[in-house]
């Protein structure tokens, strides 16, 4: 089995339960694969995904408040968890009727867990003749091609089927289904994913040619108008543009729903990357230690996430500011100093910061005027950051929608393999539908 790759978290019971189930998964593996197999949803252990692999970890399956906020720090031990049981399930040669191994991706939200179930609905039992039906990502090539090699080298025929849907939609469905179940996915997440898939399912057919099967489910038009697409030749279908388009098209869709109270504040901060806290949560410790909160109330954690330990606030004239996230240190060509964006909360709404600090100085924030919004205050951080660079060094920085900070918040989310594709991104979306796929 892989290593289990660990995140850095702010938060000190994301940490440390991280850590915990990590090294229990490491310490035996098949405990919890055999727990996965006994769910029925899992279909004796044939259907492969991340997501319900989660369902084996207590701490997780206790609420869907639990879920919402150990969702990202407890990815990547479900993720090595689920490459395992594909891994035994390819190599497992005991039925050989069964020659065919199904891909399942898409955006989140776009409905690939409920076209799942619809098919088993349908056809009234799992295709008899897959061998595993894997729900993931396939726009990273890293981990996509081997999974595809690994599937050909066992004698299976490979399937893909991709569940597509205008990002506005799919992100509707994230939102929804936070609130139902406190899994969803970051606005981050969800562009990083779309925007990459059709490069990443152009390296499949580069790479293996028609030795693999592709099928689109195209709901763009609407579930009631949902078209299957068979063949390479309709790729193009699934370009929906680029990373920072995507990404705007979401952001503004959040922020209107927002706006106009359609969501609730943790669904938003979710789709912002943030890991909301409700007042019915209690937060996990280790046995006979306490989760110290800076003095942040489950109230207060309703509107911003709780702070890291070492937390800071700071008088910035009136009123007072509270530092809820800061990013990562960007420095500068010549190394004499270092910056990175911070956000703060005070009374009068949100502020964007940046903190300098220089070698062997204390560093320092300064601090904007207030924001109505997460969002607002996160690029005009951005914004602030570039402007310093160029102001005082005459260097740019990153593109702000790619630079360091919220967009790279401690305990990014990994693929199957735990690779990092975003900050606190969710579990795939399902909506309902009676599009089944054609296996």
């Amino acid at each position: 089995m892989k290593k289990i790759k660990l995140n850095e978290y702010p938060q000190r019971d994301r940490q440390l339960l991280q850590e915990k189930v990590a090294r229990e998964v490491e310490r035996n593996p098949d405990a919890y694969l055999q727990k996965y197999a006994e769910n029925p949803l899992s279909h004796s252990g044939r259907y492969v995904c991340s997501d319900l692999m989660k369902e084996t970890f207590p701490e997780f399956a206790a609420s869907n408040e639990a879920r919402a906020r150990y969702n990202s720090p407890l990815h990547n031990s479900a993720a090595v968890l689920a490459d395992e049981q594909f891994s035994r399930l390819v190599n497992d040669q005991s039925q050989p009727g069964r020659d065919k191994a199904l891909f399942v991706t898409g955006v989140p939200g776009a409905g690939k867990t409920s076209a799942i179930e619809n098919t088993i609905q349908n056809e009234g039992m799992f295709p008899a003749d897959a061998r595993v039906l894997y729900e993931g990502q396939l726009s990273n090539p890293t981990t996509s091609l081997p999974k595809i090699q690994q599937s050909l080298d066992a004698g299976l025929q490979p399937y893909i089927y991709v569940v597509h849907m205008a990002p506005e939609t799919a992100l509707m469905n994230t939102l929804e289904r936070f609130e139902e179940t406190g899994r969803g996915a970051s606005v981050h997440a969800m562009a990083t994913i779309q925007s990459g898939l059709p490069d990443g399912l152009e390296r499949i057919y580069e790479e293996f040619g028609d030795r693999v099967s592709l099928t689109i489910i195209d709901r763009t038009d609407g579930l009631d108008k949902s078209k299957e697409l068979s063949g390479w030749e309709n790729l193009p279908i699934l370009e929906e543009g680029t990373y920072e388009q995507i990404k705007e098209r979401l952001a503004a869709a959040l922020e209107r729903e927002h706006s106009e109270h359609n969501i609730t504040d943790n669904a938003y901060q979710q789709a912002l990357g943030f890991a909301p806290v409700s007042n019915g949560l209690e937060l996990w410790q280790e046995p006979g230690k306490s989760v110290e909160h800076d003095g942040t109330t489950h109230a207060e954690a309703n509107e911003v996430t709780v702070p890291s330990d070492d937390a800071r606030s700071y008088e910035h004239d009136e009123p007072y500011i509270s530092e809820v996230h800061r990013g990562e240190w960007i420095t500068t060509d010549g190394g004499g100093e270092e910056t990175r964006i911070l956000i703060g909360k005070s009374e009068d709404g949100f502020h964007p910061g940046i903190e300098i600090g220089s070698l062997n100085q204390e560093s320092y924030p300064v601090w904007g005027e207030a924001v109505p919004t997460y969002g607002e205050a996160t690029e005009k951080a951005h914004e602030h950051s570039h402007d310093y660079h160029m102001q005082q060094f005459g260097e740019s920085i990153p593109d702000p929608a790619l630079a360091p900070g919220l967009d790279e918040l401690p305990g990014s989310l990994s693929d199957a393999e735990g690779n990092a594709i975003g900050p606190e991104v969710g579990t795939e979306g399902a909506d309902d539908s009676g599009i089944s796929l054609s296996m």
